[in-house]
């Protein structure tokens, strides 16, 4: 895929594409010990995806982006570092996420600690990002993206019963992104980043 290609030169890679899972951190937390830093795990549909607190974050499949990367970081098992450092990886992220949606054209905004908005006409939450520490023999960081591609709708009315409240895509900006792309886009960008 052209699209797994631009992210060569990057730290990102291999691309692993799943159907379906519950969590592509979940995956990756359980892989920690064998998989290589780097290693991208990406969902055409996530049936039990989380943000913080243990929110659910469900949409239907094929609609939005649902990905997670593993990253073994020299600091994450360093002696003199602190762990609390891992806490700098959800925000490299966000930035990441909100200077590709505005290159797009969107309003896109971080809301702390990690949740990605758009504001204007479609205000709402875009984004969520979870960070997890793996510890152990490979500590590793696992960080996961959820972004709303084509869901909710960008008809409100078409979003049924599970839309959550205060929530926004792209689609619903205006947006016919293909979420394959906004992933390679974002990658790269966060490549920049960290």
């Amino acid at each position: 895929d052209s699209w797994a290609s631009a992210l060569n030169g990057t730290r990102f890679g291999p691309v692993e594409v799943i159907g379906e899972t519950g969590s592509t951190n979940a995956d990756l937390v359980a892989r920690a010990t064998t998989a290589d830093d780097g290693l991208v795990l990406l969902a055409d549909h996530q049936t039990a995806g989380r943000g913080r607190l243990d929110r659910r974050w469900v949409a239907p499949t094929g609609s939005n982006l649902t990905f997670s990367v593993l990253l073994r970081p020299e600091w994450v098992d360093g002696p003199d570092e602190p762990v609390d450092r891992r806490a700098l990886v959800t925000p490299a992220l966000a930035v990441a996420v909100v200077g590709v949606l505005r290159a797009m054209g969107l309003d896109a905004f971080v809301k702390w600690p990690n949740d990605v908005v758009l504001v204007g006409d479609h205000t709402g939450k875009v984004g969520g990002i979870l960070a997890e520490l793996v510890t152990g023999e490979r500590p590793a960081v696992v960080v996961g993206l959820g972004l709303n591609v084509a869901w909710p709708p960008a008809d409100p009315a078409d979003g049924g019963p599970d839309t959550p409240p205060g929530a926004t895509s792209l689609a619903r900006a205006g947006l016919d992104a293909d979420r394959w792309w906004v992933m390679a886009d974002v990658l790269r960008a966060f490549d920049r980043q960290f």
